[in-house]
């Protein structure tokens, strides 16, 4: 077996400082020492660097993640080969059934929005507005599970021994065994469902998108074909 790759423990610091910002929606020097096992006088060399380079903000003695994450985040999704061959489908598909729509990947085990539209009955905009700002956990989502059942059973396996079953509602599946037999019958029908598993009184419907070679690449609300990349079926997400 091959060793680990070497890591620079001050960039992983660093990012753990963003990403504890990011959880507390700011904080002070004091409250991130802690949180972090790390001096104060440490933490707050680490934040000058990060404010004089303009990814922190400070207001007062409270840190914030700064709007410098926004363009960069632009700039990451308009090279991902599957929103810039989606979005016109979300949106059509949105304009069709009336509903949200959106389109998904897996990165490193957790799920992120791509794109999403809204059509004219779609609900709980705010509650989707927020979804956006976090990696969610695979198996709470239609769109997620119908990626997990697209994995070999090792990978499963490595995902839910490294994030756990968290339950969002009591509707959220948070057994090993009743997910594996979720995956099973997803495979079986061609799509996944989402039955109030992430949010009480929201359901959702989520299919593959797979590569010309059968590889996985995300999740996505349409029925069509895409740049060599096909849905094998439609998402869509509509109230109880």
């Amino acid at each position: 077996m091959g060793s680990e790759p070497r890591r620079i423990k001050s960039i992983e610091l660093g990012c753990r400082l963003l990403d504890e910002l990011k959880k507390r929606d700011g904080a002070r020097i004091k409250e991130l020492a802690k949180a972090l096992d790390r001096s104060e006088p440490t933490i707050h060399t680490y934040l000058n660097t990060l404010k004089q380079q303009g990814y922190v903000e400070k207001d007062g003695y409270v840190y914030k993640v700064s709007l410098k994450f926004l363009p960069m985040g632009e700039f990451a999704r308009n090279r991902e080969e599957l929103y810039l061959a989606g979005r016109d489908e979300i949106d059509s598909l949105a304009d069709e059934t009336g509903e949200y729509v959106h389109l998904i990947t897996a990165k490193k085990g957790r799920q992120i929005k791509l794109y999403e539209s809204y059509g004219d009955v779609a609900v709980a905009t705010a509650h989707h507005t927020r979804q956006r700002e976090f990696r969610q956990y695979l198996h709470r989502s239609a769109a997620g599970k119908a990626i997990l059942a697209e994995y070999p059973a090792d990978k499963v396996d490595q995902i839910i021994d490294e994030y756990g079953l968290e339950g969002a509602t009591e509707n959220t599946i948070t057994d090993r065994d009743a997910l594996l037999n979720e995956l099973d019958s997803i495979r079986e029908r061609g799509y996944a469902v989402n039955d109030q598993e992430l949010t009480t009184g929201l359901r959702s419907v989520g299919a593959s998108i797979v590569d010309p070679e059968n590889h996985v690449r995300a999740r996505l609300a349409s029925p069509h074909h895409l740049s060599g990349v096909k849905i094998r079926s439609s998402t869509r997400f509509s109230p109880t």
